[in-house]
């Protein structure tokens, strides 16, 4: 009996968090980007590539590039980075069961992504995942700290390629000035096409932003 009540009392937490988040985060739009800097690393089957380290300026919407050392001052203007912590709020939608707690975040878990909350280029692929995220309730509003992606088997797609794997993975900070923001994202694919197989690991590190001129 005991054991049932602290079971109802920690769903209720979860409930009350997760509607929390979504009445915080239901007009979460774009927002202007900040200043920051990113390091991409690709690891493809047969090719080494070098990390790249790319720091845009808000004030001036330009991009320099920082690594490799050969290539660093280029610069230029370009797209300022995307705001992926719209990734986040795309999932909040799902339908959410509770999973307990990790490390104080409120963990939650789902076999039923929502539509958009997981696409593969222009294809929305949504059905075909599970999720899993774990939200940060500490502070004045919750907010998504770390959010999974994983399929859920393989499947074809267009009649012309099998996807054999594909995952994201994402953790968000609060940045001052600027609220929840990506910190990392790691993407996996693995597909299987007429030109044969395609696949890596794609890594993202946020560090540094920098939104004084917000």
């Amino acid at each position: 009996m005991l054991l049932s009540l602290f079971a109802f009392v920690a769903m209720s937490d979860h409930a009350a968090v997760l509607e929390h988040l979504r009445a915080t985060h239901a007009d979460f739009a774009p927002r202007e980007a900040c200043s920051v800097t990113i390091r991409l690393a690709e690891d493809k089957e047969g090719e080494d590539e070098p990390d790249t380290v790319w720091q845009f300026d808000a004030a001036t919407g330009g991009w320099t590039m920082l690594e490799p050392a050969d290539s660093a001052g280029t610069s230029g203007q370009g797209t300022p980075p995307e705001d992926r912590y719209l990734e986040a709020v795309a999932l909040l939608p799902s339908a959410w069961e509770p999973a307990g707690r990790e490390d104080g975040q409120y963990a939650f878990t789902t076999t039923s992504v929502a539509a958009g909350g997981a696409m593969m280029g222009d294809d929305d692929i949504s059905e075909r995942m599970n999720g899993r995220m774990l939200v940060d309730a500490s502070g004045d509003a919750p907010f998504v700290r770390h959010t999974e992606v994983t399929l859920k088997k393989p499947f074809r797609m267009r009649m012309v390629a099998r996807v054999r794997d594909f995952s994201v993975v994402a953790d968000y900070a609060m940045v001052e000035g600027r609220g929840p923001s990506a910190t990392g994202r790691v993407s996996v694919f693995d597909i299987m096409a007429l030109g044969g197989q395609r696949g890596g690991v794609f890594t993202q590190t946020f560090s540094g932003y920098d939104c004084s001129t917000l």
